[in-house]
């Protein structure tokens, strides 16, 4: 191996060895760099393909016939159990490169690289791309008015509030706080396909 880290910091093992190793540390910058960039344009390609395939999905046929069954008892729970789970991933996302330059070494910026990509590009654009196919093919009922949205989210909110408060034990206080959270992004979800369903208000 050209590199070494038993001094905290990645260095050639010639400067630790007190050698003369100018051209390898020259090969080691350049591989360094190689391996730096690389990584990053595969991050991408690994965060950005799906969402090409999933936008050309959208599109297809097959694709829409297949969105058109899915109703909303299913798909707004789902996003807002997705959004639940980005919200997560992003607040845990320190931890998780931690963990991985704990795991990983020197090399930690390889698989953090693509933890970063998933949580700030594939995740939220795959959401984006599949609301905007599903509003296309779905139009939100005209008793879900924007009042009775956020007045039901209010609601749940208040209930699951008194419930985190009044209760002795931490995992129902726990659920009570995941249930504020998750009320508030499907009345989020909703509100987003009421503007998509009216686009007169969108423009």
């Amino acid at each position: 191996m050209l590199w070494s880290s038993s001094s905290g910091a990645a260095e050639p093992l010639c400067f630790a060895r007190n050698e003369s190793c100018a051209w390898t540390s020259d090969e080691g910058i350049l591989g360094m760099t190689i391996l730096w960039i690389a990584s990053i344009v595969a991050s991408l390609a690994i965060a950005i393909w799906p969402l090409v395939v999933l936008r050309r999905w959208g599109r297809s046929p097959r694709g829409q016939e297949t969105l058109r069954g899915w109703r909303p008892a299913v798909v707004v729970p789902a996003q807002a159990a997705v959004a639940l789970l980005w919200l997560v991933m992003l607040f845990g996302l320190q931890w998780t490169v931690y963990a991985l330059y704990q795991l990983a070494g020197d090399l930690w910026y390889v698989p953090a690289k693509l933890a970063i990509t998933t949580v700030f590009i594939l995740v939220p654009g795959g959401v984006i791309i599949f609301d905007a196919s599903w509003f296309h093919l779905h139009r939100i009922p005209r008793q879900w008015t924007l009042g009775r949205i956020w007045g039901m989210a209010a609601l749940l909110l208040l209930a699951s509030a008194m419930l985190a408060a009044t209760s002795i034990s931490t995992a129902i206080s726990v659920g009570g706080v995941v249930l504020q959270i998750f009320s508030v992004l499907s009345a989020i979800f909703l509100t987003a396909w009421w503007i998509a369903s009216h686009p007169v208000v969108a423009n």
